[in-house]
């Protein structure tokens, strides 16, 4: 993790390509995948920091009523956490989509490149065809933004849920009233 999150990828790119090579991993999508996912430094900052914003209370609360850190994950820290992990996975889906530099060293072969060297390899060298370009760019574009999309409108679909479950609502003001 750590390899991943101070050490420019530029720096490791020889070195990861003779490991790539020895590994006979070179060029193919295993290869390619493995790179992405070994530096995607994001994700562990990402879900430390969703882990550490959630009220500590509710953690107490499940200690006292004796369930362990397994069951305290599944059943409290999990189902508050859902948001933060559909946004984490849309960010790492939308970086390996957008990838440029790991696709253009680490696959050697069109079927495996990603759609980014796909574009990059559509402009010619003298005559640029401007609209098939953009054509591209278009396509390209589509599974992030579709995937960001659908988050959005499935997130305000069910906000309004989300929120009843976790403010006590009128239960919870006629709870108060007969105290």
């Amino acid at each position: 993790m750590l390899f991943g999150m101070f050490i420019p990828y530029q720096s490791i790119l020889i070195p990861l390509v003779q490991v790539l090579q020895q590994m006979h991993l070179y060029g193919s999508l295993p290869g390619s995948s493995s790179c992405t996912s070994c530096t995607a430094s994001r994700s562990p900052r990402s879900f430390f920091a969703l882990l550490r914003r959630h009220p500590t209370e509710l953690v107490e609360a499940a200690k006292i009523d004796g369930a362990g850190i397994l069951r305290i994950y599944r059943w409290v820290l999990a189902p508050l956490s859902v948001p933060g992990f559909v946004v984490v996975a849309i960010w790492q889906f939308t970086s390996i989509w957008n990838d440029f530099l790991f696709g253009v060293i680490v696959t050697s072969r069109p079927s495996v490149q990603p759609i980014t060297v796909a574009l990059n390899n559509m402009a010619g060298s003298y005559i640029v065809e401007w609209n098939v370009q953009m054509a591209g760019a278009v396509l390209a574009a589509l599974p992030p933004c579709s995937s960001t999309s659908s988050w959005a409108l499935l997130h305000a679909r069910t906000a309004g849920r989300v929120a009843e479950g976790l403010n006590p609502g009128e239960e919870g003001e006629s709870w108060k009233s007969a105290r």
